[in-house]
């Protein structure tokens, strides 16, 4: 018994070939207790006296080509390394690849699974010549992705969606509808993004004027590949590929209604009632937790944003931490509220908080996936020089203060990330003071916002306007410890 699906495995069992996979996996595959029979290709081999050699035998000693049903391919490799075999020899005699694939679909309605990696265009062209990767990688940190759900009810669309971050990488795939006698091989997609990326694709066989039948499925590499494909064997192709699994007994049917003690018929009931109920409650939380998701994203754009959203985040930021303790100072963006339209924008500060006596803080934001080196430094004193060369009757020198708003390490958990100049910070910090910057972390100015909107500490305009200026590279808690509650 499986347990969880009531299945019984009688022999003979599915008969799995591994193609080209790590060693290591093969074993870990050959150690779990599965209802498979497995093989792998190419297999090493220790000869009596002679070193370790790769045999071109995909069977081991008793499977024969003709006898799989099942193909899985790790296609990952170095640039650079050896050519890759275009056949197998078994039984005396050499296999194409292709020819082998053409088998496998056409005769033995088997199913083919290869996992995509880095270079693996040669290695899938070895078996499939239509089908192209392309060199544009998609990078697995950069989520969350929305997905269109069209292909939703193909089983492997929420396969690949629940283990995208165990990905190590997607590469664009691409192919051409191949026309045969009868029937047409075609790639299609089936997880796509809506900047319409495509993660993973399926190679289907369209009969003319009948249906169309998934014969090989093209996935990422993923951190824990035997995890993978053990439940890709156990619990995605006997459901699509039915005809692979002819033993497995199913007794689902007990479960229905027809079958059951009308005490127990009653108790579904009970129970279905239950379940609804709790969906519904579920879901009216899961819509409030989503609308305040959106509504607070500007919290979490800081501490893992770039560029101008970063820089919307900074703003609004700043403006609810001068509104909580009592100020009406505005904070402006300088390309929709600047008097210097003439200056490229490049050249020119991110936000801007006039404060009394004539006096300015010029603000920069920057964010980077790495440590800063004197590049934001080195902005603050040319956007310094070109706000008072157009502003030389309204503001002195003394007037204008620098701030920069700095997001380092911006894929890392603030609370792990280093110092924001990494091992340039006692220089970058005598830079910092002998020019009068301020320097703030976007992490310290999540904090602050956090404890003043949680009343965790009591603050003033004044102590605000100390910590955005006082000459350093400043944090929450060197100026904000002594008034927590």
């Amino acid at each position: 018994m499986n347990g969880e699906n009531d299945l019984i495995y009688h022999e003979p069992l599915p008969r799995v070939l591994l193609i080209d996979f790590k060693p290591e996996d093969v074993e870990t595959l050959k150690k779990t207790d599965i209802n498979f029979k497995i093989g792998c290709y190419p297999l090493k081999l220790s000869l009596p006296g002679l070193p370790i050699s790769e045999v071109l035998c995909s069977f081991e000693t008793k499977q024969k080509y003709n006898e799989i049903d099942i193909v899985f391919l790790y296609a990952q490799y170095p640039a650079g390394e050896k050519r890759l075999p275009h056949s197998f020899l078994a039984e005396g005699s050499s296999i194409g690849c292709k020819q082998f694939v053409d088998f496998l679909i056409s005769e033995r309605n088997g199913f083919f699974v290869c996992f995509l990696g880095h270079n693996a265009g040669p290695s899938i062209q070895r078996f499939f010549p239509h089908i192209e990767v392309s060199d544009k990688k998609f990078r697995v940190n950069r989520t969350p992705h929305k997905f269109v759900n069209e292909f939703a009810d193909n089983p492997f669309f929420n396969f690949v969606r629940t283990n995208f971050q165990k990905a190590k990488a997607y590469y664009a795939l691409s192919g051409v509808e191949l026309s045969q006698f009868g029937f047409a091989f075609e790639v299609r997609p089936f997880l796509l993004d809506d900047m319409g990326n495509q993660y993973a694709v399926e190679l289907c066989r369209i009969w003319v004027d009948g249906p169309v039948v998934p014969i090989a499925v093209f996935l990422p590499v993923y951190q824990d590949t035997p995890e993978q494909v053990l439940y890709i064997l156990e619990k995605i192709l006997p459901k699509i590929k039915p005809n692979l699994f002819p033993n497995i007994v199913d007794f689902n049917y007990l479960s229905q209604d027809e079958f059951l003690p009308k005490e127990l018929i009653e108790l579904k009931k009970e129970k279905r009632h239950l379940e609804k109920g709790y969906h519904e409650t579920l879901a009216k939380y899961e819509e409030k937790e989503n609308k305040i998701k959106k509504e607070k994203a500007y919290l979490t754009d800081l501490l893992a944003q770039k560029h101008d959203i970063l820089k919307c985040s900074c703003k609004r930021v700043l403006e609810e931490i001068l509104k909580v303790v009592g100020s009406d100072l505005t904070v402006a963006d300088v390309d929709i509220e600047d008097d210097m339209k003439d200056v490229d924008r490049r050249l020119k500060d991110d936000l801007r908080i006039k404060l009394q006596d004539n006096k300015i803080i010029l603000i920069d934001v920057k964010g980077t996936d790495k440590v800063f080196g004197q590049g934001p430094l080195n902005q603050l004193t040319e956007h310094r020089r070109i706000f008072l060369k157009h502003h030389k009757k309204d503001y002195h020198a003394d007037d204008i203060h620098s701030l920069g708003l700095l997001n380092h390490e911006l894929s890392v958990n603030p609370k792990n990330r280093g110092e924001v100049f990494g091992a340039y910070s006692q220089d970058a910090l005598e830079r910092v003071k002998s020019d009068e910057f301020t320097i703030i972390g976007t992490y310290e100015l999540f904090k602050l916002h956090k404890a003043l909107s949680e009343k965790k500490v009591s603050a003033n305009e004044e102590q605000v306007l100390t910590f955005l200026t006082h000459t350093g590279i400043n944090t929450f808690e060197k100026f904000f410890k002594a008034n927590q509650k």
